[in-house]
């Protein structure tokens, strides 16, 4: 009789044992679910490193490929000379065409151009340049802007413009894409300067042109 009372002791104890395991597995799979990234403990296998990313996370996207438009060349042409971009000291450009006006009747005109390139992956779509005079005194003259009909990769693309200045001395500025519209990952916009001491020549007023006289038309 004793024997039975005694296997029936061990027996409850090992099921209050069994139990209280089954109770304290169970408590520690909540409190490692409630744990913000950790795996519970029913799930985690042996030897099996839980991944660093959650299941479903897309990998990092590509940059997109951008044009990225800069002046090619080491400088703008003014009055059929090369003036360097990293000049500090004034070019002299002398005209032979003089453009009277009301306002500055020695004013001369002055022909100029510049090249783009595409030096980056992407296509470029239309945009805009720009090209202007600041003298001396800080007077902002003859900004006028290009309309840029696209490059591709590679590719470049002269413009051609033109200044009507007074003699004196002035910063020259190129400025590509002064509207932000492309994607580049360089410096947007891109400003470029030359300097200039501009005067006149010896042409008279009007580029040296005469104007022709009105044949005289005798009236019967």
């Amino acid at each position: 009789m004793q024997s039975i009372n005694n296997f029936r002791l061990a027996t409850q104890g090992m099921t209050a044992v069994l139990l209280f395991g089954i109770a304290f597995a169970a408590g520690a799979d909540q409190m490692m679910r409630a744990i913000p990234g950790a795996v519970p403990a029913t799930a985690a296998k042996a030897g099996v490193v839980p991944p660093a990313y959650p299941t479903g996370t897309p990998a990092a996207s590509m940059r997109a490929v951008s044009p990225e438009i800069v002046a090619d060349g080491l400088g703008m042409t003014i009055g059929g000379q090369v003036v360097a971009f990293t000049s500090y000291n004034p070019v002299s450009i002398r005209s032979t065409t003089m453009m009277p006006t009301a306002a500055s009747p020695s004013a001369c005109r002055f022909a100029g151009s510049f090249q783009l390139k595409n030096t980056g992956a992407g296509v470029a779509p239309t945009f805009d340049v720009q090209t202007m005079a600041d003298s001396q005194q800080g007077v902002r003259t003859m900004k006028t802007g290009y309309m840029i009909p696209g490059m591709q990769p590679g590719a470049s693309y002269p413009e051609n413009f033109y200044l009507d200045l007074a003699p004196g001395i002035y910063s020259v500025i190129l400025v590509i894409d002064p509207e932000k519209k492309l994607p580049q990952s360089a410096q947007n916009p891109k400003k470029y300067l030359v300097k200039i001491n501009a005067s006149c020549g010896p042409a008279p007023l009007g580029g040296g042109v005469k104007k022709k006289q009105t044949p005289y038309i005798p009236v019967n």
